[in-house]
């Protein structure tokens, strides 16, 4: 339980209060580039606390893919949406590096600590105890006070989609790759934007299109496996395959 309320607070209540507050003050294109830091934090930190050394190939993907990243929001930064907001600019770029860092230290938190538990169970606890933190702090700030049906299907749909179905598919990938590789998904955030900005009808350039390459370039980098850590895990599936057999064949 200690560990689940760490990841709720550090996955969930503080980076959507950081973001929130960070973005007041931060232009987009600066956010977009400090929260794909994510897998650089998480990468670093795995290598810290379980003091191994990540494959080159894990290294290289992590830094294509932020230089990817950079290029497409490099890209839009003359975008008159993405110009310079007036105020505590320092303030809010503080706010979202350590929203993006909370990010990192619950990934490598939930992926050495939360392993085996049942995906939906973990998902609907961390939002929930995600939530049950932050709304003491919601009831005493300030609130709407006209809804209209719009603004509230887009909070059902994002709560819905963008948080509870995409926690349940991020606990179940948790248990079957690296913390670095699901912490990786905060490179596909930039090119799912461009692809959206096509529904809204915003240009989009080959600079973009150049960071978009790179991009998936890197993620296929970090997905790769050297050949002998490829025949590492074949024969230890061999080795489990016989060791069933073998118990089959002793109950018989």
């Amino acid at each position: 339980m200690p560990w689940l309320l760490a990841v709720a607070l550090l996955n969930n209540a503080l980076p959507f209060t950081f973001f929130a507050w960070g973005e007041r003050t931060v232009p987009s294109n600066i956010a977009a580039v400090i929260n794909a830091t994510t897998p650089i934090w998480t990468l670093l930190l795995s290598m810290a606390i379980h003091r191994t050394r990540a494959a080159l190939f894990t290294i290289g993907g992590v830094l294509l893919g932020f230089g990817g990243v950079l290029v497409v929001v490099v890209s839009h930064a003359n975008d008159p949406a993405a110009g310079q907001v007036s105020g505590s600019l320092l303030r809010g770029t503080i706010l979202i590096a350590l929203a993006a860092l909370g990010y990192a230290i619950a990934t490598v938190l939930a992926k050495a600590k939360l392993q085996g538990l049942d995906p939906i169970g973990l998902a609907t606890t961390q939002l929930t105890l995600a939530g049950l933190m932050i709304l003491p702090f919601a009831l005493a700030g300030a609130r709407p006070s006209a809804l209209r049906l719009a603004p509230i299907a887009a909070i059902a749909v994002l709560g819905f989609a963008g948080s509870g179905f995409a926690y349940l598919l991020y606990y179940r990938l948790l248990s079957q790759v690296s913390a670095t590789h699901v912490a990786a998904v905060t490179y596909l955030l930039p090119i799912w934007g461009l692809f959206w900005g096509l529904f809204a009808h915003e240009s989009i350039g080959l600079l973009a299109c150049l960071g978009v390459a790179i991009t998936i370039a890197g993620l296929i980098l970090l997905n790769l496996r050297p050949q002998a850590a490829q025949l590492q895990q074949t024969r230890r599936r061999q080795d489990a395959t016989l060791k069933i057999h073998s118990n089959l064949r002793a109950g018989d």
